[in-house]
Order: structure tokens, then sequence, then C-alpha cells
């Protein structure tokens, strides 16, 4: 086999993958190209061994951090938007808790999106170069002539801190329940609850959702 054969090439398509409204993933590859095009993505390279095996590797942005975007469901979506993603930004590593880092990657990366059409909020809570691994964006599209929701205000980049309660938090104590175990009391108070009313037709399921989707001082978002 000659020893081209054994280089790492791009996996990413030369155009921009379709996106299909019935697909939701198809809206989560099309932002994650973007991403990719404008040099905050995820590269994915592949290559043949001489074992005849494919053999893949990532490669992240230095120093700016990387992006990656995540489908929602379209209950969360805002009114009108006929795509919609979130999208999470990690810090480079070495400045994983640097404000400078984060002040002005978040705002950089908005308006790179934004240079493409899409339109970028915040997330309110959950930004904190000091608590949190990583930053997230509500990113979506509208079709022609829909304007936008108000934009975001300058202050609403600057980096927030957790509010309480911190509903990201990966396990409750003892006396407390997750939003979304609240949610399924009150389903099961009511006969809805999927564990005692599972039939193969319908079914009840409570899901937890991103903060970022949430009204200010919601205390529960089920999703």
């Amino acid at each position: 086999m000659k020893e081209a054969e054994h280089q790492w090439t791009r996996a990413r398509s030369a155009g921009a993958p379709v996106y299909d409204p019935a697909d939701p993933q198809s809206g989560r590859a099309l932002v994650d190209w973007h991403l990719c095009e404008l040099g905050l993505g995820e590269e994915q390279f592949l290559r043949v061994g001489e074992d005849g095996m494919w053999y893949c590797r990532y490669v992240c942005p230095a120093e700016i951090g990387v992006c990656r975007a995540y489908v929602l469901t379209e209950a969360a979506w805002p009114l009108g938007a006929e795509l919609c993603v979130t999208v999470e930004w990690s810090p480079d590593a070495a400045m994983r808790r640097d404000p400078v880092h984060w002040k002005m990657r978040i705002p950089a990366t908005a308006r790179a999106l934004e240079s493409l059409g899409y339109v970028v909020e915040p997330a309110r809570v959950g930004n904190s170069f000091r608590f949190h691994p990583y930053a997230e964006f509500l990113v979506y599209r509208l079709p022609r002539g829909v304007p936008p929701r108000k934009a975001p205000a300058e202050t609403d980049w600057a980096l927030s801190e957790p509010v309480p309660p911190n509903l990201l938090r990966r396990a409750w104590p003892w006396n407390e329940q997750s939003p979304e175990n609240l949610v399924r009391d009150v389903l099961r108070k009511a006969g809805l609850d999927s564990s005692e009313c599972w039939s193969a037709s319908a079914r009840v399921v409570v899901f937890p959702i991103t903060q970022t989707v949430g009204r200010p001082r919601l205390t529960a978002v089920p999703g």
C-alpha cells in the first residue's frame, strides 16, 4: 500500500450537509459543519492503517477552545425558528479558568455564527469560568423576513455566576428532588406516569433540559 494511503484525511464533506426539518440530527450536523468552516469546531480525520482497518482522530482548534452543536427538542425552540440547536464552547485546556479567555471567546464565537445568518443568544446561567466547564449558546435560524427576538444586550454576554438553585447539579441530597422528579410526582398523582400506566400506544416520559432555554427564576423546566 502506498504511503499516501496511510495519511490522515479530513472526514468533513466539501459541501454543507442538507438540512431536513424532519431529522433533528441534520440540524446539528449543519451547525457542526459551519463551526468547522469557521475554525471553531472539532475536525474528524480518517486514515487506513497498514492492517487495513480505518482509524479516526479528532483535532480541536488551538488556543481558542472548541465548539460542538447538540440537538435541542423542538418544544424549546424560539417561536418561528426553522432550525435550532445548542452550542457548547469549551475553553482551551490551558486557559480553562482564565476570565480573559472566557470574556474574549464567548462574544467572538457568537459573532462568528451571526456572520453566517444564525441568531445567537447567550445562556443566562452556567457560564461562569470559576464553576463551569463550558459556556452554552442558543443558536437558531429564522425564515427570511421574520425578525429575531430582542437582541441580547451587551451585558448579557458578561460571565454569569451560578444562580441558586443550581439545577445542573449531578447529584441531589436525600432531602431534595431534581426538577424532573418534581414533574414526575405531578404526573404520578394524575395517573400519567409511564412506570404506572405503561401501554404500547402512549406513555409520558420526563427528561431534564438545559437551563439555556429556561425562563428567568424558573425552578423546574420539564422537557
